[in-house]
């Protein structure tokens, strides 16, 4: 039975008749909104540099104040009750693939609304399972807007956390709380401009969900085996989200000058320095290793989201992604209920961290192998910018450096007719470091841009690629 006061039925009414708004048109203004206040709301949050951005900010208050453990539920961890169905949710939006654009809002909406009332139910499990199911459509929305920014725009990751550590010292109650945290979903019922021209996806990243199931496993025993002995003996509660703010911050840093590569061997350090933290106990050890394990994350979060983002079809991506990382969640959760014997689940944190990494890094080294070629008698497939170039990766001589990550990602974006801004802006690096990834991937295949213009176009493109 629900509860509600009428203070929250007064806010709720007016808040849910403005969000209804169709996610791909210019919104109509309804009539308890100014024209003014809705022109200024359109300009600002749809522009291209805060779709991302404000959304991603948005679904990370609400996920880690609320669902994941959140500091809303105090005490309770519902954690099993929620990532079940919202596991559930993954697997169906990947089959159902662009159809879930029509039902994201409505889904989206649902489960803000369900957040809004939940301190005023009785049937909490319940409520949790729907609230999962429903905003598993909400992750995915958020990753189709993500690919409408640029990278820069998973620094929400940093944001939503802030947000969600000040909401925590705010002196609101608690049915306040969750209204504020239900806005974070809310703000994902903005109108959406633009589509995502969706690429296949490669072969590489289905071989990497293994990777993110193990290495998320920490991530489960984290919620309930590290936090429930942290929050014992912690200096300030919420404070080592701090740090995974810092992790967040330092990945779009080092992504400028290094591969990303380098954020999942730094989140993969800062992990193993939190286990032997965790394990020698006292005050002291535990705050260290929760602050080193929180930004461990920070880095693999990061890179997470750049990986998928990477893949430029975030109706298959995401969900799977998610799928994988929230399994591993899942999993290491139920793991973490044996933290009552001996050392067993820093064992096996160690063991699941360990071939996480171990598994990525023998993947990295095939991620260069030829697939097999189709059986001649089936119509040739098309291929993509990327095909082509590690095609003509093969004349590379075995003592030469072959192209790095970030040089082939913006050879084939170049390819795709981008400009050097614009890849700029996808990439989150400086036109300046384009240029100079896109010359040192020319030197190497020793051609210029007009021969790799012109081969390209000749093989593989429909249409004249021009290089700009």
């Amino acid at each position: 039975m629900i509860h509600l006061p009428k203070e929250i039925l007064d806010i709720l009414e007016p808040l849910f008749l403005s969000c209804q708004v169709a996610p791909f048109v210019t919104p109509s203004v309804a009539p308890s909104v100014t024209p003014l206040v809705a022109e200024v709301w359109y300009a600002i949050f749809t522009r291209s540099w805060a779709v991302g951005l404000v959304a991603l900010s948005g679904f990370v208050l609400w996920l880690v104040s609320f669902p994941m453990a959140g500091f809303l539920l105090g005490s309770a961890n519902f954690l099993p009750y929620f990532l079940l169905p919202h596991i559930a949710g993954f697997v169906l939006w990947f089959f159902v693939g662009e159809r879930l654009l029509s039902l994201a809002n409505v889904f989206t909406a649902v489960a803000a609304l369900l957040t809004a009332v939940y301190p005023y139910v009785d049937s909490k499990e319940l409520v949790m399972s729907a609230i999962g199911f429903f905003s598993s459509a909400t992750a995915v929305l958020v990753g189709y807007r993500l690919q409408l920014g640029a990278v820069w725009a998973f620094l929400g990751l940093a944001v939503g956390n802030l947000l969600s550590f000040a909401l925590s010292l705010a002196p609101f109650e608690g049915g306040v709380k969750y209204l504020v945290v239900s806005l974070g979903l809310l703000v994902l019922l903005l109108p959406l401009e633009g589509k995502v021209n969706a690429q296949k996806v490669e072969r590489e990243f289905y071989r990497l969900l293994p990777f993110f199931f193990f290495f998320y496993l920490v991530g489960g025993v984290m919620y309930k085996g590290f936090m429930e002995f942290y929050g014992n003996v912690a200096y300030l509660s919420g404070v080592e989200v701090l740090f995974y703010v810092l992790g967040v911050l330092l990945s779009y840093a080092l992504l400028k000058r290094y591969t990303q590569q380098a954020l999942i061997s730094l989140a993969s350090v800062f992990l193993v320095i939190s286990l032997p933290l965790f394990h020698m106990g006292g005050d002291v050890f535990l705050n260290a290793g929760m602050f080193s394990l929180q930004l461990g994350f920070g880095f693999a979060d990061f890179f997470l989201l750049l990986s998928l983002y990477s893949l430029r079809n975030p109706l298959r991506a995401y969900p799977l992604g998610f799928f994988a990382v929230c399994a591993g969640i899942l999993t290491g959760y139920f793991v973490s209920l044996a933290r009552y014997y001996g050392d067993f689940f820093i064992v096996f944190s160690y063991l699941a961290l360990f071939l996480s990494v171990l598994y990525y890094f023998s993947q990295g080294g095939k991620a260069g192998e030829k697939v097999k070629e189709s059986d001649p008698q089936k119509p040739e497939v098309r291929k993509t910018p990327k095909d082509f170039l590690r095609e003509l990766e093969e004349s590379i001589p075995d003592n030469k450096k072959k192209l790095s990550g970030r040089e082939l990602e913006v050879l084939s974006m170049l390819l795709e007719g981008c400009s050097y801004e614009v890849v700029s802006e996808r990439m989150g690096i400086t036109t300046s470091s384009v240029r100079e990834y896109a010359r040192r991937g020319l030197e190497k295949l020793e051609l210029s841009k007009e021969e790799l213009c012109a081969l390209y176009s000749e093989n593989f493109s429909p249409k004249s690629a021009t290089l700009k």
